[in-house]
C-alpha cells in the first residue's frame, strides 16, 4: 500500500505545491521481489519534482562580523504619528538613550524621518544585532504609545539591513543617513534651505540630557569612512586641476 500526502503552498516558507509519496516500512513485497532493507522508513520518502524550493524562497541574513557596521532601515506602522515632531522625537530620544548600548549592540548614528528610522549600528554577530534592535523597538513602542495613548506595535515586523564591508560603503551610508531629510525633500521636489545639520539626526545631538549614541568601536566607523570621504572629495579637485593644466597647454600651443 502506498500513501500519498499533498501539501499546498506555504506563504511563510515559499514552498510550491508538494507531493510526497510514502511507502510504509511494513508494506509486503510483491510476488517474486525481495523487500530491500532500509536503515529508516524515511529513506523511502520520495519528493516529486514540484517539491524543490526556489532559491528566492530561502532568505538568509548576510554574515555579520564585529568589524562591519550595519545600516538599518525600519518603517513604522501606518497609524503612527509623524516622527519629526517634538513630542514624538522626545519619546524616540529616550528610547535611543536607554538602548544605545546593550551586550555588544551599539547605536552610532540615527536619522528620524516622518514614518521610518535610519540607524547605523554595530554588533558582533547576527544574534546580538537582532536582540539589540528588539530591545530598542520595545523602548520605542512604549514611548510612542505613551504619546499617542495607544497600545500595541508601532514598528513593522521586518527591518532592512545592509552590512557595510568597506570604507567607501560606510562613507556613503553615513552621508546618506545624516542627510536623509534633504534627500527625501529633493525627491519630493521641495526647495529646502539646508542648515548645518538635521536636528532630528545624530549630526546635531542635543546639548543637554543623556547621550543618544555611543562612540564607534569598528575601525570603519572611527577612521575608515573619513579617509574614504576625503579621497572622494579630493578626486574631483585633482580632475579639475588636471583639466585646467590641459586647457592652458592647449591655449599656449594654439597661440
Amino acid at each position: 500500500m502506498v500513501t500519498t500526502i499533498a501539501r499546498t503552498k506555504l506563504g511563510s516558507v515559499g514552498l510550491g505545491k508538494t507531493s510526497v509519496t510514502v511507502a510504509p516500512a511494513t508494506a509486503p513485497p510483491e510476488a517474486g521481489q525481495v523487500q530491500p532493507m532500509s536503515a529508516s522508513p524515511f529513506d523511502r520518502v520520495r519528493f516529486t519534482e514540484s517539491a524543490r524550493i526556489a532559491p528566492s524562497a530561502v532568505r538568509r541574513r548576510p554574515h555579520l562580523s564585529r568589524h562591519h557596521p550595519v545600516h538599518v532601515t525600519w518603517r513604522m506602522l501606518p497609524h503612527v504619528w509623524n516622527l519629526r515632531s517634538r513630542r514624538c522625537f522626545v519619546a524616540l530620544a529616550r528610547a535611543f538613550a536607554g538602548g544605545r548600548e546593550r551586550r555588544g549592540f551599539r547605536l552610532v548614528h540615527y536619522s528620524v524621518q516622518g514614518n521610518h528610522l535610519h540607524l547605523v549600528v554595530e554588533a558582533p554577530d547576527e544574534v546580538r544585532l537582532s536582540r539589540g534592535l528588539q530591545g530598542l523597538a520595545v523602548r520605542i513602542a512604549r514611548g510612542l504609545n505613551r504619546v499617542m495613548r495607544r497600545r500595541g506595535k508601532v514598528l513593522t515586523d521586518r527591518f532592512h539591513e545592509h552590512v557595510l564591508r568597506s570604507a567607501a560603503e560606510v562613507a556613503r551610508a553615513v552621508a546618506y543617513v545624516l542627510g536623509n531629510f534633504f534627500v527625501h525633500a529633493l525627491r519630493r521636489g521641495e526647495q529646502v534651505a539646508r542648515p548645518e545639520a538635521d536636528p532630528y539626526s545624530s549630526a546635531k545631538l542635543p546639548e543637554t540630557g543623556p547621550p543618544l549614541v555611543v562612540e564607534p568601536g569598528t575601525w570603519l566607523l572611527r577612521m575608515g569612512w573619513r579617509r574614504a570621504a576625503g579621497a572622494a572629495a579630493e578626486f574631483p579637485a585633482r580632475e579639475r586641476g588636471a583639466r585646467e593644466q590641459r586647457d592652458l597647454k592647449g591655449r599656449a600651443a594654439s597661440g
